[in-house]
């Protein structure tokens, strides 16, 4: 009466009767493949190649890699393994080429990174670096299972920007001593200033003239790929004219693998005639 319409369920199926222990097995059974059926196609959406794509972003960019990309690439490597690498980790590097979002690694050894470690270290030395370096990973690593990047965008550009500078002032700090040849203890930023002032007397000529001169190289250098060779179409030029263009880009592309390369030779040599006027690491 009042709109309702009754639906009768069979009964419970009683496994002691055949007929409905058949019944009983078919479901069992019919549930089974149901289930399955749903296990293999979450599986098949999930090996997709586009999923594949993003798991491994290597396989993205991989097969439009070129010799000229190559040769970048051998460059920014003999430039970072003669600056960094008496203290650098390489193992990240090629973890990040497989699995990381971007084409261009940003892994590896940096100033900032390195004055982060010592003031959270506290003289603990190195094993507490590693320890500190793993647990760090364990939070990157769980931070990107749970989809947490959107914090990064609650870090302000001021404070980024503030952050960078500040590290940059304290590793130019950090480097004037060695640049004028003093040998001060102290390594905080007010105590090297005091310790440079108090100092100063003891600059050591040789080493100073090297560091500005070094300096001076490499600015000038920096600007070498920019040197106009033929004309500004690479198609009309002649051969000659394309390869003292690659020259020149080479020359300042790898500009602190010549200096360092250069430095270490020209010791070498001082070393070998037992003269040493410049301090050696």
């Amino acid at each position: 009466s009042n709109g309702s319409v009754a639906v009768s369920l069979p009964p419970p199926a009683d496994p002691s009767n055949p007929r409905d222990g058949e019944k009983s097995a078919w479901y069992s059974r019919a549930n089974h493949d149901e289930r399955m059926r749903r296990v293999v196609d979450r599986a098949r959406r999930g090996c997709t190649k586009k999923l594949l794509y993003k798991r491994i972003p290597v396989l993205t960019w991989l097969p439009q890699y070129n010799l000229s990309v190559a040769a970048s690439d051998l460059v920014a490597g003999f430039t970072v393994g003669l600056t960094y690498g008496l203290y650098s980790s390489f193992m990240a590097c090629f973890v990040y080429t497989i699995f990381g979002s971007c084409k261009d690694s940003p892994v590896g050894p940096t100033a900032i990174a390195a004055i982060l470690t010592r003031e959270n270290l506290h003289g603990l030395g190195p094993e507490f670096a590693v320890l500190m370096c793993f647990l760090c990973g364990c939070v990157v690593m769980l931070m990107g299972i749970l989809q947490l990047g959107f914090l990064i965008d609650f870090i302000s550009g001021p404070v980024s920007v503030g952050f960078t500078s500040a590290a940059a002032i304290i590793i130019a700090t950090t480097q004037i001593k060695d640049l004028l040849g003093l040998s001060f203890p102290g390594s905080k930023f007010l105590d090297v200033w005091e310790q440079l002032f108090e100092h100063i007397s003891e600059t050591r000529l040789w080493d100073t003239l090297l560091g500005f001169a070094c300096m001076a190289i490499l600015l000038l250098l920096r600007k070498a790929k920019d040197i106009p060779v033929g004309p500004a179409d690479t198609n009309k030029r002649t051969t000659l004219q394309k390869v003292l263009g690659q020259m020149l880009w080479l020359i300042s592309t790898g500009r602190n693998i010549l200096v360092v390369v250069v430095c270490a030779v020209m010791a070498y040599t001082f070393k070998l005639h037992d003269v040493e006027p410049f301090l050696l690491t």
